[in-house]
């Protein structure tokens, strides 16, 4: 979708000035925003806290400059003046993103704290909306706002992301101790209690990179949290930027080999240990959160090797050890919980097999083509070829096989049947020979195993 009109304004630099405050909030805001030579953004990042409904006197701005080598502190200071007694620079030598994030924490006296990354940009009424929804919720001690992904390449933005099936307009709260409560990964587009970082002495880490450093300070402030609420808000929209020159540090985590290594060390693991130590066993969210970061792992480096050619044996095979234990301490059942809906069924079957050394708790056949001049449905199934009956005869359809390779190992195998039919009432069974039940995906419907063609037909 093409860029909201504000947002226009501020990619074409056309500033008004500061929106005068018409909203008073409940409570206090701060943001700490870690800035590394980031220039070519800031004035859309300080644009669009300029043109804030909230009240000015409730919200501060503390940006950290990172060591930057451009015009970063510079333009830095000019928003200061436009915005006086709001914005607050602080320099210092370049020590990473945690760093920075941890020196500006120490200036905030606001209620609630947020780290909004100074490459992106929040809707005009971004801190009204977030009050409106805390003042319905005072029990409320944490918020997640919903990304909204900007692409500067080709100036749209999308409401397509795979955590927003958690979100709310109105705002979903859960008890922090609710087992169904879902992941929050993002410090940038979450809202933190100040007091409650500062009584449990939490920091962001500094050894974690290239990525999950976020994911580590939310796993650890919620599982902290022993009362009160967390929220996830969708009509608070954050718009997150997804750079035209592929500059960022999730466009190249997997150089080095921090993320193979460093991260399920330091991150996957720590939070895991922390989250039990906190509350006696692990709570469904950090398994998730843990989980969520593996499966990238496997969409990333499943069939391309490419990606981990700078690694050693000796590398992968650590980076292995960690994943199984990691793995191992998030759990079977983890995998299949409808909270993980960001991971493909053939990804979850192969990790169940590989890890686990057990089948998936159900079979899955993927309905991908259909030919009704030659009377050919084609399916897709993962890890086991099935056996297909149609009317109750078994055939034997034309079969494509190809092998899937994890870091240098076969991971899994993908089939893909075509498959005859003799009219539209045939019915087709699938039989995976372990007695598991079999979902038959159709573009997103599931129907039963032994369903007509008809009804395949009527959902593609």
């Amino acid at each position: 979708m093409k860029a909201p009109k504000f947002l226009r304004r501020l990619l074409g630099k056309q500033h008004s000035a500061p929106r005068p405050s018409s909203y008073a909030p409940s409570s206090s805001y701060a943001i700490v925003s870690a800035a590394y030579n980031v220039a070519p953004y800031l004035d859309e990042f300080f644009g669009s806290i300029a043109q804030q409904t909230i009240d000015r006197r409730f919200l501060s701005v503390v940006v950290v400059d990172d060591g930057s080598t451009d015009e970063t502190a510079a333009i830095c200071e000019r928003w200061a003046e436009e915005l006086p007694g709001q914005v607050t620079l602080i320099r210092q030598e370049n020590g990473g993103q945690a760093a920075a994030r941890n020196h500006g924490l120490q200036l905030v006296s606001a209620e609630w704290v947020t780290f909004t990354d100074p490459d992106d940009f929040l809707a005009p009424d971004y801190f009204e909306t977030v009050d409106r929804a805390i003042s319905r919720h005072p029990d409320a001690v944490f918020l997640a706002t919903k990304f909204f992904p900007y692409d500067e390449s080709t100036g749209t933005t999308t409401a397509k992301h795979p955590l927003n099936w958690r979100f709310t307009n109105d705002g979903a709260f859960y008890s922090v101790l609710d087992e169904s409560m879902p992941m929050a990964l993002s410090m940038a587009s979450g809202f933190f209690k100040t007091e409650h970082i500062e009584d449990e002495s939490l920091k962001a880490s500094t050894e974690i990179k290239p990525v999950f450093e976020d994911a580590h300070f939310v796993g650890r402030y919620l599982a902290s949290a022993k009362s009160g609420t967390a929220g996830f808000l969708g009509s608070a929209k954050y718009y997150y930027r997804k750079r035209a020159d592929e500059s960022s540090t999730m466009d190249h985590s997997w150089d080095g080999t921090d993320r193979l290594l460093t991260v399920p060390r330091m991150g996957h693991a720590d939070l895991l240990r922390y989250a039990q130590e906190a509350r006696g066993e692990i709570p469904a969210f950090a398994k998730l959160t843990v989980l969520y970061d593996i499966g990238w792992y496997f969409r990333n480096h499943v069939d391309h090797p490419e990606l981990g050619d700078h690694f050693t044996s000796t590398d992968i095979a650590e980076g292995r050890r960690l994943l199984e234990e990691n793995l191992q301490a998030i759990g079977y059942d983890m995998l299949f919980s409808p909270q993980n809906k960001a991971m493909g069924f053939d990804h979850k079957a192969a990790i169940a097999k590989t890890f686990f050394g057990k089948n998936p708790p159900f079979q899955k056949a993927y309905l991908i083509a259909s030919d009704t001049e030659n009377c050919r449905l084609t399916f897709r199934t993962f890890v086991s070829a099935p056996a297909v009956f149609v009317d109750e005869q078994r055939v034997d359809p034309a079969l494509d096989t190809l092998q899937r390779f994890f870091w240098g190992e076969p991971f899994y195998c993908r089939y893909t049947l075509e498959i005859p039919y003799q009219s539209t009432s045939s019915r087709v069974r699938f039989d995976f020979g372990d007695r598991l039940p079999v979902q038959i995906d159709t573009k997103g419907t599931v129907l039963p195993n032994g369903s007509t063609v008809a009804e395949f037909l009527a959902h593609m």
